[in-house]
This record gives structure tokens, C-alpha cells and sequence, in this order.
């Protein structure tokens, strides 16, 4: 996870080669605002190289973000992971 910059990187679990990054991972990312209320914030699904964008939005919504939770299922692995991230500092 790249938490400074709002990403993540999927990558495969141990003992899967390590050059094959999990592409078309689905994310569904909902955002804690300050104010304690959560809401729904971005969904996608990873690039060819297992990145996902999770804090990147075209509306000022990042600046009421006091913590993320982000859903990563990944379909080919049969895998899925619930991680918390800090909204970006950049």
C-alpha cells in the first residue's frame, strides 16, 4: 500500500509467481468523514500492473476523509482483503 500517495498495489500472495501482478482485482473503497458519518466513495478495479487509485476523485469530497476502508476482492485468486487506510498527504 502506498498510503502517502492513495494507492494500493495487489500483488500475489506468497508463493505465486512474483512477476504477476493481480490485474482486474475488484476495490470498493468507502470513506469515514470527520464528521463520523460513511459513505460510499470509489469503486474499480485494478490496473495490468495491480494498482488502484483509491483517493482520487474530481470533486473536493478528500478533504472530509478522516480514514478510508477498502474492500479488495480478487476473483482469479478466490482471495478478498479489508484494509484501513489514513487519506493521502499530497
Amino acid at each position: 500500500m502506498l498510503e502517502s500517495l492513495g494507492h494500493i498495489v495487489v500483488q500475489p500472495s506468497e508463493g505465486a509467481a512474483p512477476d504477476a501482478p493481480r490485474q482486474r482485482a475488484y476495490v470498493k473503497v468507502y470513506a469515514k468523514h470527520h464528521n463520523g458519518e460513511t459513505h460510499f466513495f470509489k469503486d474499480g478495479y485494478t490496473t495490468r500492473r495491480g494498482y488502484f487509485d483509491y483517493a482520487s476523485v474530481s470533486s473536493n469530497d478528500l478533504e472530509r476523509v478522516s480514514r478510508f476502508a477498502i474492500l479488495v476482492l480478487d476473483i482469479a485468486s478466490k482471495g478478498s482483503l479489508i484494509l484501513e487506510a489514513a487519506p493521502p498527504t499530497m
